[in-house]
């Protein structure tokens, strides 16, 4: 699981990150991860919704106006899984994450 700061601008630089640490040996902040663990999210956003419960309510739906007998008369085939290449278009917020909680390189 992951958290996110609201309010907290992303560093400039491995300089300014909170995340960096003081070597002793070097005398110098040092990033102590492999690849920087921090994800900028683009401001203004919308709400954050996962894709599949957005697919799932589409084809939930899909299945309701299917059994819609007057919606079925008057508007005939219904192309709701039409809409599903589009959403799979819409650019990534945040990166999808496994539900293991696997050590981040410290």
């Amino acid at each position: 699981m992951s958290i996110m700061i609201k309010g907290m601008e992303m560093p400039k630089n491995c300089d300014d990150c909170f995340l960096n640490e003081w070597s002793i040996c070097n005398e110098r902040f040092y990033c102590p991860f492999d690849d920087c663990p921090l994800v900028e999210i683009p401001v203004p956003h919308g709400r954050l919704i996962d894709e599949e419960d957005v697919k799932n309510a589409i084809y939930k739906r899909l299945k309701i106006l299917q059994t819609h007998e007057a919606f079925m008369r008057k508007h005939g085939d219904i192309d709701l899984l039409g809409v599903m290449p589009y959403i799979t278009e819409i650019p990534t917020v945040i990166e999808a994450e496994s539900e293991k909680n696997e050590p981040i390189g410290i």
